[in-house]
């Protein structure tokens, strides 16, 4: 199959995935250098950096993105 651009390029569908996904995490050596684990990071950054903000100016944040919320 062959796309000449990403609109009409077909998304794989949840259900048309692979059904046995595993994840290792490696642990660093002297020939591999440590890493992060990638994007099971990713989702907690914003509420804990919107709590820690809070903890830090005692205004709570309730919308995304925070634009100038913390100026006003």
């Amino acid at each position: 199959m062959q796309q000449n651009n990403f609109h009409d390029y077909k998304v794989l569908r949840i259900g048309e995935g692979a059904m046995d996904v595993r994840t290792h995490i490696v642990p660093a050596t002297i020939d591999i250098p440590s890493s992060g684990v990638g994007e099971p990071g990713v989702p907690p950054f914003a509420p804990a950096f919107i709590n820690a903000m809070f903890a830090a100016t005692g205004k709570r944040i309730r919308n995304l993105p925070l634009g100038d919320q913390l100026s006003a």
